[in-house]
């Protein structure tokens, strides 16, 4: 689990709320066994460190059974779209988007030397991520909620990504404040115990995974070239990763601590006088400056927009930087010309707006504030919902609803658009044990889902009870005995799925209606939230035009998902699936002549081995364009 995930999970904890957390399993130690108080920590089943979104679904759903929960959050895409998109008290943590993805393959490509070729596997990155962010433009609208963590990611995912304004919130990173303070002390014994000599004129601090988009490569030859003119200069790297034995080349003025806990970070922070973060990546907002900052250090850091518009946000707390060696030698020197005397008053500027912006509390407040919106809002929608449904149809549909005695204005009001909706709607048949076979709308006919036959057997009767024991497929001795031909055909093309709730849906004539309803409700909200008011024109101009940019998103010809194809999708013959992959091929076929339909599955591992087959032949008739998906669904 992330460090910033861990510490609002337990910040929000200590708030007294009841967290659960599915990851994936951490490197050593036992994982067998959940935590008895919260934060609630699920991990799943196999290797350390690798997560397993399909592991941690199933543990999510079984937890959510038991009590569901209020509010899920994801980190980013750990849970898939296909997954994610059907939560809808979501809540979403960027920590990076792919255009910002894109942009730090374009700062780490400029870091080349000029005579040094493009590697094939940048390449392959900047092609490949190009169709991520068009693909994330077309389905992070349907996520109900986003957090961004830097002001500069919520611009994006508002002008770029078209996502509403009030669906987009900002809640900057917190640190825990108990873990970073200031504490000289602690921070001279750590210089005594690594070997920095007391005439040392400037100490830089490094801290956080040695790998090249980190920066470090900018480092390593900003620094070589420093300590030519200013021999007196140190630099304290804490971290592990691949210039680890690079930076030990430089020599005895570069001291590797290797991989810290955040209690001896602590130390570390306070053994400093400046902290450098170099990095090449514009994503994300790095912990480690909001933890020097808390330390009461002055910061020097790349010149991006996350990080100058929502940490650096002053010339006070230290230096910015372009992402080149040039221009961090240049902002090194500035400091070691100011002195430590100098950083030393940065860094108390530092620790105030740290610790007025970047505290784990402050984070966990905000989570909560929004968090308490969205639970508010759905609990006053639901508790009206149950008031009117146990008033005005307790044993029904709306749709089978009575204006009843004494009705309130609400419920007039409520009750005028029913007759709009039985022109448009029908219902579509789960259990069937909710739905009346003579009174409600559930056959398949768009013009008139009404049952026509009469009969005194039918009247209070479910549609369940027109199913076989096994409730797999209808009882054709009940159909043929009481109802005529036009019914029993309509009925036998109705797929059934009884692990289904029984609801409303709109038939495909009835879209503009649809549209229509939304509109209206965006033009009601507009004076409160806009400030404008608009006309009955506009109203049918809006729904329309939406209509039609609905329309034109159905369309097949256009498949957004076609940037997620790999290169085996589509072949002629069987392909294996990738390693720790199951694919399943599904197959299906109608007998128009008898009113029969079948379906088959295989499930096969990448070894080619065979995990599951399913065959079955049902009576019902089925139309072609929904024979496979209901094929996946059977199986």
């Amino acid at each position: 689990m992330e460090r910033h995930a861990y510490t609002l999970h337990t910040a929000l904890s200590r708030r007294g709320h009841q967290v659960h957390v599915f990851t994936s399993p951490p490197d050593g130690g036992d994982n067998s066994k959940t935590p008895t108080s919260s934060p609630f920590i699920h991990c799943h089943e196999g290797e350390p460190g690798r997560w397993r979104y399909n592991k941690a679904w199933e543990q999510f759903l079984e937890e959510n059974k038991l009590k569901p929960f209020d509010v899920v959050h994801s980190e980013s895409v750990a849970l898939p779209h296909w997954l994610a998109r059907n939560l809808d008290n979501l809540v979403v943590s960027w920590h990076g988007i792919a255009l910002e993805s894109l942009q730090s393959n374009i700062v780490q490509d400029l870091t080349r030397h000029p005579n040094e070729p493009m590697s094939p596997a940048f390449n392959r990155s900047v092609q490949g991520v190009i169709p991520k962010v068009l693909n994330e433009i077309r389905f992070f609208k349907s996520y109900a909620h986003h957090v961004a963590i830097s002001d500069s990611c919520g611009e994006m995912l508002r002008d770029m990504y078209q996502i509403p304004t009030k669906r987009v919130h900002v809640i900057l990173n917190g640190v825990d404040e108990d873990d970073f303070v200031v504490d000289s002390k602690s921070g001279q014994e750590l210089r005594s115990k690594i070997g920095i000599p007391n005439n040392a004129s400037i100490v830089f601090g490094i801290a956080g995974r040695l790998v090249k988009d980190k920066g470090h490569p900018l480092l390593y030859e900003a620094f070589s070239s420093l300590i030519t003119k200013h021999p007196n200069v140190y630099l304290i790297v804490a971290g592990s990763g691949p210039w680890q034995s690079r930076y030990k080349d430089i020599g005895s003025n570069v001291i590797v601590l290797g991989s810290m806990s955040p209690s001896e970070l602590g130390a570390f922070y306070n053994a400093i006088d400046i902290f450098v973060n170099p990095t090449l990546r514009p994503q994300g907002l790095d912990l480690t400056l909001m933890e020097a900052m808390m330390s009461g250090k002055a910061v020097m850091a790349s010149r991006f927009p996350s990080i100058k518009g929502s940490i650096v946000v002053d010339d006070e707390f230290g230096y910015m930087f372009a992402p080149n060696v040039e221009s961090l030698l240049e902002a090194m020197e500035m400091v070691v010309e100011e002195g430590s005397m100098r950083l030393a008053q940065r860094g108390k500027a530092c620790r105030e707006y740290a610790a007025s912006m970047f505290t784990a509390t402050k984070m966990a407040l905000a989570y909560e504030r929004q968090t308490r919106m969205e639970v508010n809002a759905t609990a006053t929608l639901i508790s009206n919902f149950r008031i009117y449904k146990a008033k005005y149809y307790p044993d029904g549909f709306f749709l089978s609803a009575e204006m009843g005695g004494s009705p309130s204005f609400a419920w007039r009001s409520i009750m005028k658009a029913q007759s709009l909706l039985k022109k448009g709607g029908a219902i579509r048949v789960g259990s069937g044990a909710n739905v009346s076979i003579l009174n409600d709308p559930w056959l398949s006919d768009g013009s008139d889902p009404y049952v026509h036959t009469v009969s005194v057997s039918l009247v209070d009767k479910k549609v369940s009870q027109l199913m076989s024991m096994e409730h797999d497929q209808w009882d054709m001795d009940i159909l043929y005995d009481i109802f005529e031909e036009r019914d029993i055909n309509l009925i036998v093309s109705i797929p059934i799925q009884v692990a289904e709730a029984d609801t409303w849906w709109s038939g495909m004539s009835r879209q503009l209606v649809v549209m229509l309803c939304w509109a209206l409700w965006k033009s009601r909200n507009d004076p409160v939230w806009n400030q404008k008011h608009v006309e009955v024109t506009d109203v049918v101009v809006l729904a329309l035009r939406v209509l039609n940019q609905w329309l034109y998103a159905q369309d097949k010809t256009f498949d957004p998902s076609l940037g997620l194809l790999f290169p085996e999708d589509g072949n002629e013959h069987w392909t294996s699936p990738n390693i720790d992959t199951i694919k399943i091929n599904t197959d299906a076929t109608i007998f128009s002549l008898t009113n029969y339909y079948s379906y088959s599955c295989v499930a096969r591992t990448h070894a080619s081995t065979l995990l599951e087959a399913k065959a079955k032949c049902v009576r019902g008739v089925v139309s072609p364009r929904w024979l496979n998906p209901l094929a996946y669904m059977k199986n």
